[in-house]
């Protein structure tokens, strides 16, 4: 896909364990790096400190749920683009997304291929912000 030169990296915030070992095997290839989390506070520590290129994460998470992530990731890269995932997708939570501006949101389960592509997509919009505002 046109726009991705270098390693991308994708940060995954699950509280399902298992679901993380499955975003790692769907998602990373030698084109992206997959770093998965099952502590949002962990997560948002790194969000803070590293360099990500997407954030996908789990809507509803005992601790802290995926829109105060999301929040979170806008406040360190304005312009990340943001997956929300979820199990229990409300009218409400679709609304949140779209009023946040997240790139997208996916119910579970879901299409991986869709997903892959999804964050194929939201690497291309992100590197060219990048590219057009002289941050790469």
């Amino acid at each position: 896909m046109e726009d991705i030169q270098e390693v991308s990296r994708v940060l995954v915030i699950d509280d399902d364990v298992d679901s993380l070992d499955l975003f790692h095997f769907h998602l990373a290839n030698e084109q992206r790096e997959v770093c998965t989390f099952s502590n949002p506070s962990v997560a948002i520590d790194k969000l803070r400190t590293e360099k990500w290129d997407v954030v996908i994460t789990d809507i509803m998470m005992p601790e802290i749920d995926g829109f105060t992530i999301i929040k979170t990731a806008r406040q360190s890269i304005l312009e990340i683009p943001c997956i929300a995932i979820t199990g229990y997708g409300t009218v409400q939570s679709v609304k949140k997304a779209l009023e946040i501006d997240c790139f997208g949101y996916i119910n579970k389960p879901f299409d991986w291929t869709y997903l892959r592509h999804l964050v194929d997509k939201a690497i291309v919009c992100i590197n060219r912000y990048r590219r057009q505002h002289g941050l790469h």
